[in-house]
């Protein structure tokens, strides 16, 4: 229902803050094409998210960092 109501579409770029285990993000990469950024503070969130997005072969369009929102860069 988020993907929807956001209009995603493939092509788009999706930020995903506070993605957690990275749910939201393989959903809107494997679904709608997007290029999706996934954060969180938690390194065993990130990990097993990456795994998932490994499994899933996302990885050339989906990534999951250890990062602040505070200290993304443009």
């Amino acid at each position: 229902m988020i993907c929807r109501k956001l209009r995603l579409s493939e092509g788009d770029r999706f930020l995903d803050i506070g993605c957690g285990w990275g749910g939201l993000l393989r959903h809107a990469a494997k679904h709608y094409g997007v290029t999706a950024l996934g954060i969180t503070l938690s390194p065993s969130q990130a990990e097993e998210a990456r795994a998932w997005l490994q499994a899933d072969g996302l990885s050339d369009r989906a990534r999951v960092e250890i990062v602040d929102y505070q200290d993304l860069e443009g």
